[in-house]
């Protein structure tokens, strides 16, 4: 009976020592897959740092890193590139290492990091050279959690080029304005070569004081460049005749005469004539024909009985 109790007791323990045995085989395969897990998920998290970091080294804008309490412990060679390669950035105060340029600058980045928000604007800072540097500049607080701060990182980005282009897109913008205004103003009073010593204006449109000002202009300079001796005004085509467009036509007509040039007013119809009547306009000194083919005729016979 003793025997086949020793026995038994012998089977217990081996079988124990075969179950602890598989315990341990199976924590060891345990251990070593967490192991393996803990290497990757490292390995997946070096990597990610490593593109991060790359990413950072290679963005044309500066970067800057810094510490929970505000020094700075990196910054990127975009950094160097805009503010000058000066090492001693290093270990400096974050709002100090982004130059910025009034106080105005430096109180809007301090107050974003003294609350622990977070700051996006542009400012004007200081290059290398102390130059003034326009730049968007994005500053922030990095954390972990709601009370863990992990430190504190900018990023300012150069905008001296985009405001150099936007400056060359306005000026040429400006000329290409005032050239279509010159353009605008030729065909607004054109001015036509007839026959020698003959010009013609055919109005279209209505007159205010700034086209009054403008027929006035192109009619003297038509009269110097052609040398003419008679100018028609035709206004077939002006919409209105009002107070304004029979004083500007008056006008017109006045300076000619002091260049010694002839006018005639054509494409007078029934219902202008009642309007200059009503007006009161005084046309003496003025021809005046229905149409511009009577007035070019008009011209023209003029000229050939001056000839004769």
């Amino acid at each position: 009976m003793a025997t086949e109790a020793e026995g038994s007791i012998e089977d217990r323990v081996a079988a124990l020592e075969r179950a602890l045995a598989e315990k341990e085989r199976e924590a060891e395969a345990l251990r070593l897959e967490l192991t393996r897990l803990h290497v990757v998920e490292l390995r997946k998290a070096n990597d990610a740092a490593r593109i991060f970091a790359a990413l950072a080294e290679h963005t044309p804008d500066a970067v800057v890193l810094a510490s929970p309490e505000g020094d700075v412990t990196h910054v990127n060679g975009a950094y160097h590139r805009l503010f000058g390669s000066d090492e001693s950035v290093i270990g400096t105060p974050l709002v100090d290492a982004l130059r910025p340029g009034d106080a105005s600058a430096r109180e809007a980045l301090y107050a974003a990091l003294v609350d622990g928000s977070s700051y996006r604007g542009t400012l004007t800072l200081r290059d290398g050279s102390g130059a003034p540097l326009p730049a968007q500049v994005d500053c922030y607080v990095v954390r972990a959690g709601p009370e863990e701060v992990l430190g504190l990182a900018a990023i300012v980005r150069d905008l001296s080029e985009e405001q150099r282009a936007e400056v060359e897109r306005a000026d040429l913008e400006a000329k290409v304005i005032t050239s279509q205004e010159a353009l605008i103003r030729e065909l607004s009073t054109p001015l036509m070569p007839i026959a020698e010593s003959v010009i013609a204006m055919p109005l279209v449109g209505s007159i205010g004081d700034t086209r009054a000002q403008q027929i006035l202009e192109a009619l003297l300079a038509g009269i110097q460049e052609h040398q003419a001796e008679t100018a028609i005004l035709d206004i077939t085509g002006v919409s209105t005749m009002d107070t304004s467009a029979a004083n500007a036509l008056i006008a017109a007509a006045q300076a000619a005469r002091l260049l010694g040039t002839k006018v005639i007013l054509s494409g007078i119809g029934p219902a202008v004539a009642r309007t200059l009547v009503e007006l009161g306009v005084e046309m003496r000194g003025m021809t005046t024909k229905s149409t511009l083919a009577a007035a070019i005729a008009e011209a023209i016979g003029r000229k050939g009985v001056a000839r004769r």
